[in-house]
């Protein structure tokens, strides 16, 4: 999977949920979770120290190609998995957030393959 296609899979989830997403100013909140009983490896300590810090996403609001380039990593790493929430909707604009794995793994490691659009799942 590129960049591109991560993208593709990410409009294709926000298109799930909202009808008409593409005429709309959509936004997005990006918020890393922490998972116990897991192991991180050396990328993604990397990728927590240096991308995902607090300095980098609290209270900023990325716009699809901006999600889209910070959660794409080097030799096409991506979160493990994404779940994807309507945070706000009105007339002009939507508002998503991004709970996010720390892990960040290849395309083949994935989750949510199911969906057809992995690692992206909706979350009500």
């Amino acid at each position: 999977m590129t960049k591109e296609q991560f993208k593709k899979h990410l409009l294709q989830t926000i298109e799930g949920i909202v009808k008409g997403a593409e005429d709309k100013a959509v936004r997005f909140t990006v918020n890393p979770i922490k998972e116990t009983n897991v192991t991180y490896n050396s990328t993604d300590d990397f990728i927590r120290l240096w991308m995902l810090n607090e300095k980098n996403i609290i209270g900023r609001f990325f716009t699809i190609n901006e999600v889209s380039d910070f959660l794409s990593q080097p030799n096409y790493k991506f979160p493990l998995w994404i779940k994807v929430f309507l945070t706000e909707s009105t007339a002009e604009k939507l508002i998503f957030e991004l709970k996010i794995s720390m892990r960040f793994r290849t395309p083949s490691q994935l989750k949510n393959v199911d969906t057809g659009h992995p690692p992206f799942v909706y979350e009500q």
